[in-house]
């Protein structure tokens, strides 16, 4: 035991000066006695309660984590370090950013998430070398104009804040490649402004849990999207101009009103995921035969979802999910499907699809024999009654 222990303290001593050779470090106090030395600076499980003043020593620091202090204020030493590429400063309690964040010029990841952010200051839009910004978890409801200035910019997170109207100064960033908008308080909208040219880089756009009752027509012109997000809101129809996102891989739908699925459906052929559980659909049948690319599928609900999950009146299986050859994940739990035909079943145990059931869903003892399920597991919700639900294959 004792030669186990002397191994791990001589691993973890060479990690740690292999670590500060390459300019790494996890102290502040071992970071200080060579700052001209420190390139990135992790001070993730530190309990400094504030920066020292001499912290502007490290004129070479590239990296910076500090998640999780509750300052109160920007750190104002921080906008003396110039040589920043990466600054992470989340799960504060900072209220506002000041005007010299405009020195931060060679920032490219910035990460402000879960700290109290009402507004962003003109001179944010100096930041021109600027690539990630996550400001999730905030109050922010609006941009500056000078927002457009951000021209590097490539990756926006912007969920939980108080967004009811949305930004459109965002239409006006040439390289942005996601935009993640989920748990606002957006309402219906449209962009009727200068052509969408700028958006042929959105790859992933995500307006999830919010109050929306369509889908704006302007998300059917990114038409090199590949992940969209509209789940929870309230959308009760479906556009045919969806068809035109070929290049769509992940769409989540889950959690609206819709009853029917357009007949132009079938040509997303690059749809991989799809997930459309807590909808009111009654039948699938007729949309499905072409995703022959469709790997995951959602009718039934998802144990991992945020809230009670809730399933589709359906009480039957689309005829045509024996055409998804590639199909691998399907849930129809809590569904009203209670029975597969033999074509259906053999299919299923051909391909080795995953089947997410409810306890009791089955009701034919052949089909109950045939299905061998991984283990059961319990949902549980405050106020809600506990739900028994597996992964099962046929064998």
């Amino acid at each position: 035991m004792k030669n186990i222990v002397l191994t791990l303290l001589v691993l973890c001593n060479f990690s740690i000066v292999f670590s500060q050779e390459n300019g790494i470090y996890y102290s502040l106090d071992e970071a200080l006695k060579n700052p001209d030395k420190v390139v990135e600076l992790n001070l993730r499980m530190s309990d400094i309660s504030e920066l020292p003043a001499d912290f502007n020593k490290f004129v070479n620091l590239k990296v910076l984590y500090l998640p999780g202090y509750k300052f109160s204020t920007f750190p104002a030493v921080l906008l003396e370090l110039s040589s920043l590429e990466k600054l992470e400063l989340s799960g504060g309690k900072i209220v506002s950013i000041p005007l010299g964040i405009s020195n931060l010029q060679n920032l490219k990841e910035l990460d402000l998430s879960s700290n109290q952010l009402t507004e962003l200051p003109e001179s944010f839009s100096a930041l021109h070398a600027l690539k990630t910004l996550n400001l999730n978890e905030n109050k922010l409801s609006h941009f500056p104009d000078s927002f457009d200035q951000l021209k590097k910019l490539e990756i926006l997170y912007l969920s939980k804040n108080e967004f009811v109207e949305f930004p459109t100064v965002i239409f006006r960033l040439p390289n942005l490649k996601s935009i993640w908008m989920n748990n606002n308080h957006l309402i219906d909208f449209n962009y009727s402004g200068d052509p969408l040219l700028e958006l042929d880089s959105i790859k992933g756009f995500g307006l999830g849990a919010n109050e929306l009752t369509k889908i704006p027509e302007f998300v059917f012109s990114l038409r090199n999207l590949e992940s969209l997000n509209f789940r929870d809101n309230k959308l009760n129809e479906l556009s045919q101009e969806i068809s035109n996102l070929s290049k769509l891989n992940s769409l989540f739908l889950q959690n609206n009103q819709l009853t029917a699925l357009p007949s132009k459906f079938g040509d997303l052929k690059a749809l991989k995921e799809l997930h459309l559980e807590g909808n009111q659909f009654k039948k699938l049948d007729g949309v499905l035969s072409k995703l022959d690319q469709l790997q995951d599928l959602y009718i039934g609900f998802d144990q991992n979802s945020n809230h009670y999950p809730t399933a589709n009146p359906i009480d039957q299986l689309p005829i045509d999910i024996v055409n998804c050859k590639s199909l691998e994940i399907f849930s129809i739990a809590g569904t009203n499907i209670i029975n597969l035909t033999n074509e259906q079943i053999d299919f299923f145990r051909k391909n080795q699809v995953s089947i997410g059931i409810i306890k009791g869903q089955f009701k034919d003892k052949k089909v109950k024999k045939q299905i061998k399920i991984r283990a059961w597991s319990t949902v549980k919700y405050i106020g809600k009654p506990k739900i028994n639900y597996a992964w099962g294959k046929f064998e």
